[in-house]
This record gives C-alpha cells, sequence and structure tokens, in this order.
C-alpha cells in the first residue's frame, strides 16, 4: 500500500508499506488494509501501541536477548479456544513470498539468530496461522536486520569460496607473467571459469546475489567449502567445467548447418 501524506506548508511525504491479510471468509482484504494503515501511522509517527481498543492476544518473537511482544487478533464474539493446528509449510511459503519474503531466508534467521529450534516445532510453518501471520509481520517490519543478516552470511560464503578459488588459481603477477596481453588474457579465462562453475553451483554468476539456499542448502554449500581439501576441490572444479564445456560441445555439434539439412531433407 502507497499512503501520501500532506502538511500545510505543502511538504508531502510518500509511505509504502505492505499489507497482509488471511480470513476464512471475507475479511481478507479488510485485515489486510486495516493492517497496512495502523503500520504505516504506527511507525512513521512513532505511535505507542499500549492496549488496542479492539480484543487481542499477545504472542512472543524472542529476537536474540529482546523480547517483541507482538499482537494476534481474535474474533470479539469467539468464545472457543484457538486453533493450534499447524499452519504448515505450503501456508508459510505463501504467506512469506505474497510479503516479499524469500521462505528460505526466514527459515535460517528463525533457527541461526532467534535460535528456534525446528525439532521442538519452533519452526514458522509449525505455528497456528494467527502466530504465524503475526511472525511474518514482524519479519516484513524487521526487514533491514534480516538483510543485514544475511549481508554477513554471503560474506562469509563468498570468503570461503574464494579463499579455495585462489589458492587454485592465484593471480598471475607482472613479474610471473610480464607481457600484458597474455596477463590479460589468463585472468579472462580464469574469471569465465570461475562464472561457469558459480552459474551451475549456485544458479548464480554472481556470489553477490547468491541466495540463501544455494549457501546453505547446496551440495557445494557453506560448510563444504569450509571443509573441504584443496585437492578435492580442484577435482570438483575440474570434474565440473569439462560437463559444462562436454554439454555446450554437444550442443554445438547438434546445431551445424549439416544436421540441419539431414533433418530438412
Amino acid at each position: 500500500m502507497t499512503y501520501r501524506l500532506l502538511h500545510v506548508s505543502g511538504e508531502t511525504m510518500t509511505v509504502k508499506v505492505p499489507g497482509c491479510g488471511i480470513d476464512p471468509e471475507d475479511k481478507g482484504a479488510y485485515k489486510a488494509l486495516t493492517g497496512a494503515m495502523k503500520y504505516a501511522l504506527r511507525n512513521t509517527f512513532l505511535i505507542p501501541t499500549g492496549n488496542d481498543p479492539e480484543r487481542f492476544e499477545e504472542a512472543e518473537v524472542v529476537v536474540e536477548d529482546e523480547v517483541v511482544e507482538d499482537e494476534v487478533e481474535t474474533d470479539a464474539d469467539d468464545e472457543v479456544e484457538a486453533d493450534e493446528t499447524p499452519a504448515g509449510a505450503a501456508a508459510f511459503e505463501a504467506l512469506a513470498r505474497q510479503s516479499g519474503l524469500d521462505p528460505d531466508t526466514v527459515r535460517w534467521y528463525h533457527a541461526a539468530i532467534l535460535g528456534k529450534d525446528p525439532t521442538k516445532g519452533d519452526a514458522p510453518s509449525d505455528y497456528p496461522l494467527p502466530k504465524l501471520v503475526k511472525t511474518i509481520e514482524w519479519y516484513v517490519s524487521a526487514a533491514e536486520r534480516v538483510d543485514a543478516e544475511i549481508g554477513k552470511l554471503r560474506d562469509s560464503f563468498r570468503a570461503a569460496f574464494f579463499a579455495k578459488w585462489g589458492a587454485l588459481h592465484p593471480t598471475p603477477s607482472k613479474a610471473d607473467l610480464p607481457d600484458d596481453g597474455e596477463r590479460t588474457a589468463m585472468l579472462t579465462s580464469i574469471e569465465t571459469s570461475r562464472r561457469l562453475l558459480c552459474s551451475s553451483w549456485y544458479g548464480t554468476a554472481s556470489l553477490k546475489d547468491i541466495g540463501t539456499r544455494a549457501m546453505l542448502k547446496s551440495e557445494r554449500n557453506l560448510r563444504w567449502l569450509r571443509g573441504v581439501q584443496i585437492d578435492e576441490f580442484e577435482a570438483a572444479v575440474v570434474a565440473e567445467l569439462e560437463s559444462i564445456r562436454a554439454e555446450a560441445s554437444a550442443l554445438l555439434e547438434e546445431g551445424e548447418p549439416g544436421d540441419a539439412r539431414d533433418g530438412d531433407s
């Protein structure tokens, strides 16, 4: 949602906030609109929450040593106990993506930073729907904090990868290779190989853009990079690059003009 705030002086300010609402009947859109406006006003003007005039139940989200008390909306006419059925992985992923969040990032942050133990039912997908909605809302509000931690994780991953890659492909100095043209050609070849390798292993040529799942769940993840010996790393790199080049060669052969003519005949 986008709100434009106007002042009598003529100054304006645009506020953009996400809105997310889930309801088994027809109140989902209303909850999304109301939640977005509340969030915009509360954070723009630093309004203390206090006790909401509507009925709420408190739910806690623990962040390191800090406890953030959130509110979970309940139906004023509902006298039965809240449904504690886990929302499930599908609901969690749908809510996260609708709110602009990466589910894998939320899972990692929940376990690694908040110290939640998925084996004890502490994963977001194990929460009942009202608590899950409030948890997702908290992640939206804490986007900068989460991004900062992901940045640290990505820095650690890049450092681990380039430590191994640099040992395997040291940058040639002018003393080692006086000819500028030859040195430039070698550097270009090394960088091309690295980009091909990263695209194959992690789905991106630039490790600045690598996703959380690739860093933590791929076959060549952060744990593997930190523990692998240089000879094993070299063998994995050589095997992967040979496979990439073999596939490229096969594709080129399939696309030769002679093959096309045979097919046309």
